[in-house]
């Protein structure tokens, strides 16, 4: 991530997400409640970006900004998933032939369009958190 922002060190928008990145290096044990705060710290640094200035085209960092934001949903949804004292009934269910949305299949494909469409990985992270019972943190859009 680091490398990609770096690319060009004379955008303004990079060295602010190098910046914010440096604010969410663990210092502690990662938990859930921790994901959330670096999600929400990612999306507030993006929202603040596309607030001083509108294009028709994200900086490089902005859209890097929106990847890691997804990626941090991700990663909060595979660690309240795999809850070491739900986990062996929920992989036994999401093994079955007709689990659908509860499928982890769903769950490898939002990690997959993380990159291609941030808010399309939300939506399929939505949608397994979802039938799996899972509160939806946040919403698409």
């Amino acid at each position: 991530m680091r490398h990609a922002v770096i690319a060009d060190p004379l955008d303004a928008a990079g060295v602010a997400l190098l910046k914010e990145l440096d604010r969410i290096e663990p210092a502690d044990p990662v938990t859930a409640e921790l994901l959330f705060q670096w999600y929400v710290r990612l999306q507030q640094w993006v929202a603040g970006q596309a607030d001083l200035g509108a294009s028709e085209r994200l900086s490089r960092a902005v859209r890097l900004g929106q990847e890691l934001q997804a990626f941090m949903y991700f990663a909060l949804t595979v660690n309240e998933f795999f809850d070491t004292d739900q986990i062996t009934r929920r992989m036994k269910e999401a093994k079955e032939p007709v689990s659908g949305a509860k499928s982890l299949n769903r769950l490898a494909y939002a990690r997959h369009t993380i990159a291609l469409d941030p808010g399309a990985s939300i939506f399929c992270k939505n949608t397994f958190r979802e039938a799996w019972g899972l509160e939806l943190r946040i919403q698409e859009g």
